[in-house]
């Protein structure tokens, strides 16, 4: 019985180490968290402007960012919680809530990134379930159905006018900054030239909705994935589609079309 009870003294011991191990590593992204939400709630929006990464700044105005933030009760920030914490390779997550100083709570879950070796918030996201949740997903939530058809529309709408226009720069201001940094206009030309052949023939699927094959679905990268197709006349078009979540919404990461007989 003596050494059962050392050997679950020396288990706690060490789950109390990995704990304490943890907290230390993640300190830093809970620290630009803290002066994040405490300078918003002070209404410096200049300050809190600066603790979000550039690809972040890209994609949201001052302005902006204000208005979710204050449509999201986010700027009456009091305490936070977080369930999970989690860094690698130079990226960090958070998983929790935010408490109002009306006593709201607000799921959140945030992702960071390391500039000049400094943290930086690379994207925020809402639950879009209600104020009080009673259990936090570890993954990102998956955006409605509704939400899905308009990305997906979107999506089509900007390949349909590159296309139409014979120019992929056009796509290329549409995608995620993480994919425009890795691709440059000439390799989107080489990889979708092939349906410049189409001309305007894609924009007819503007009038249509896409029918999902598959249900949407968050890889272990934290990418969304979209497929199906739409069913136009006398051809069918297949897509499936990749976002990423950067800065408050989910930014097109790669493409992936196929039509079984042309328009």
């Amino acid at each position: 019985m003596k050494t059962f009870f050392k050997v679950l003294a020396s288990i706690i011991g060490i789950c109390a180490i990995i704990f304490v191990a943890i907290l230390f590593m993640t300190s830093g992204i809970t620290k630009v968290t803290d002066k994040f939400f405490s300078s918003v709630k002070a209404n410096d929006y200049d300050t809190a402007y600066t603790y979000l990464a550039n690809d972040f700044k890209k994609n949201i105005t001052k302005e902006k960012l204000k208005e979710y933030l204050t449509q999201h009760s986010l700027n009456h920030y009091k305490t936070a919680r977080w369930n999970s914490r989690s860094i690698r390779n130079g990226r960090g997550k958070l998983v929790g809530s935010i408490t109002t100083n009306e006593g709201s709570v607000i799921p959140l879950l945030l992702s960071f990134i390391k500039e000049d070796d400094q943290w930086k918030i690379y994207s925020i996201e809402r639950e879009s379930s209600g104020m009080i949740i009673k259990k936090v997903q570890t993954k990102t939530n998956l955006p409605s159905e509704d939400e899905q058809v308009k990305l997906v529309s979107e999506s089509m709408h900007i390949f349909a006018m590159a296309v139409k226009e014979q120019d992929m720069s056009i796509l290329h201001k549409g995608v995620s900054n993480l994919w425009r940094k890795q691709n440059t206009v000439e390799q989107f030309e080489g990889h979708f030239k092939g349906f410049y052949q189409l001309k305007g023939g894609l924009l007819v699927l503007d009038k249509m909705s896409p029918r999902f094959s598959e249900k949407a679905s968050i890889n272990s990268d934290g990418l969304l994935i979209l497929k199906g197709s739409y069913m136009s006349k006398p051809g069918q078009v297949n897509f499936a589609y990749k976002y990423v979540h950067e800065g408050l919404s989910w930014k097109l990461l790669g493409i992936n079309i196929n039509i079984e007989k042309a328009l």
